[in-house]
């Protein structure tokens, strides 16, 4: 074997310095023979939904935007009108594309007049999310509305938050009557009514003339005895009594009730 296919062989040259040797491929990983892959950056249509629809989809168009149907409509007809660029809100959109989302606006509700003949529309954008936008891409609803699609829509978009949409309702409302006992002390009626269980229990047994009811005078002071000593007469006591205090109630009632 000659010299310089000995050296081959051993992996050095002639002069003694050693070669590289071809290495299959596929022996290693890419990242080692070519390093690591460059980044890819996301695209726009991963980053929003209404992007990656179909423009098929789209019901109307111009130069800065486009509109398709709600995929989850409020209202039959529910459509979003969204800027051809990714934009977050309303306030970063530039005047252009405002202008031309309130173009679609209007040709989105003259379409729905032709198809839908709605009642009336809520035209709303939300803004950030404690507006409720789950969407970071700018979009305005379009909602077509119908008489009886729900029991009271006055407020309209102040239904946001549900407790202050109808802010006539409390001034329209009947005013309630007063309870007729509500100016008398707390421990003659309601749940305070601390002698009632008391009254229920010997209820029965007063209907056999053996126990005086307890009660509570107006002013409050002790109650009556529980024991009548003298069935006959004690009884015919307690039952005046107790006409006393309900028409001295009823007088106290009619005098804090306002006519």
């Amino acid at each position: 074997m000659s010299r310089s296919a000995a050296c081959a062989r051993r992996g050095v040259n002639v002069s003694g310095r050693r070669t590289l040797r071809w290495v299959h491929a596929a022996r290693w990983p890419r990242t080692v023979l070519f390093g690591p892959a460059p980044c890819k950056a996301p695209s726009v249509q991963g980053l929003s939904p209404f992007l990656a629809r179909d423009p098929i989809e789209w019901v109307a168009s111009n130069a800065f935007a486009f509109a398709l149907l709600d995929r989850f409509p409020v209202s039959p007809g529910h459509t979003l009108v969204i800027p051809r660029r990714l934009v977050a809100t309303w306030f970063e959109a530039t005047s252009e594309e405002q202008k031309a989302l309130l173009e679609l606006v209007t040709q989105v509700k003259l379409r729905l007049d032709e198809e839908r003949h709605p009642d009336g529309f809520n035209v709303g954008i939300n803004v950030g999310e404690a507006a409720g936008q789950t969407v970071m891409h700018l979009h305005v609803h379009v909602i077509p509305r119908y008489c009886g699609d729900m029991d009271d829509p006055r407020g309209g978009v102040r239904g946001v938050i549900p407790a202050k949409q109808n802010y006539g309702a409390a001034s329209t409302a009947p005013a309630q009557s007063a309870h007729p006992f509500a100016c008398l002390p707390r421990f003659v009626h309601g749940e305070d009514d601390h002698f009632g269980g008391t009254r229920a229990r010997h209820r029965p047994s007063m209907a056999m003339g053996k126990t005086a009811m307890p009660t509570c005078r107006p002013s409050g002071a002790r109650p009556f005895p529980e024991r009548a000593p003298a069935v006959g007469g004690n009884v015919r006591r307690w039952r005046s009594s107790e006409r006393c205090f309900l028409k001295g109630a009823r007088a106290l009632s009619t005098r804090c009730v306002p006519s």
